[in-house]
């Protein structure tokens, strides 16, 4: 596959990119902010004679962008979502629209219009892995807004699965893991994220198969 990892310069989409390469795959690492990083991603996946690259892309504006390297073969195949803010907590005991609206906008449109531009670029994608939260079903203080958005876009997956039957779309609840940005504020133990990973991807490759 060509895997286009959707904020793949940190955290869990790195993770993924490194998995995805060493199993064979060409990883196409998206980034907003981390042009560095994605770069020394790029790097080490060469050296290990891996095919990457990356482009700078913002799910916020949904276009794609004119410096574009993916073209031919490099067209993606599988959308990892990976995108997301800086996760932040609501007031306790109170529910904030604009929090809400901030998390939206990145797990539910901004999900969509990814999607659809890179759909739109001539070459079906064969799978999305859309990563949600346990936080959905173990609701956290000050996270009821975070939850919530996640909620939508695990909707939005399920819409997605029922009208483009072919196209394997998988949503798995993850849980805390040492890369998660809520670990600065949720000091509990941790899963190992290439282990998670590892075994999340392996699920969406099977599930695939059916």
């Amino acid at each position: 596959q060509t895997a286009l990892i959707i904020g793949g310069s940190r955290g869990l989409g790195e993770v993924t990119g490194k998995l995805l390469a060493a199993g064979g795959a060409r990883i196409v690492i998206c980034y907003h902010m981390g042009s560095e990083e994605a770069q020394t991603i790029v790097k080490q996946v060469q050296e290990e004679h891996g095919e990457a690259i990356c482009l700078a892309y913002d799910v916020l504006c949904p276009k794609l962008p004119q410096n574009c390297a993916i073209g031919g073969d490099w067209q993606p195949t599988h959308l990892y979502y990976f995108a997301t803010p800086k996760i932040s907590q609501g007031k306790k005991n109170s529910f904030s629209p604009s929090l809400f609206k901030n998390f939206c906008d990145y797990y539910v449109t901004g999900f969509l219009n990814t999607f659809q531009t890179f759909q739109a670029m001539g070459k079906e994608l064969q799978g999305i892995f859309y990563p949600s939260t346990i936080f959905i079903n173990e609701l956290q203080p000050g996270l009821a807004e975070y939850a919530s958005a996640k909620s939508a876009g695990e909707t939005l997956c399920a819409y997605l699965r029922k009208t483009l039957t072919s196209m394997n779309i998988y949503a798995p609840r993850l849980p805390i893991t040492a890369t998660d940005q809520t670990s600065s504020f949720l000091p509990n133990e941790k899963e190992d994220p290439g282990l998670l990973m590892l075994d999340n991807l392996r699920q969406f490759r099977d599930q695939g198969k059916f």
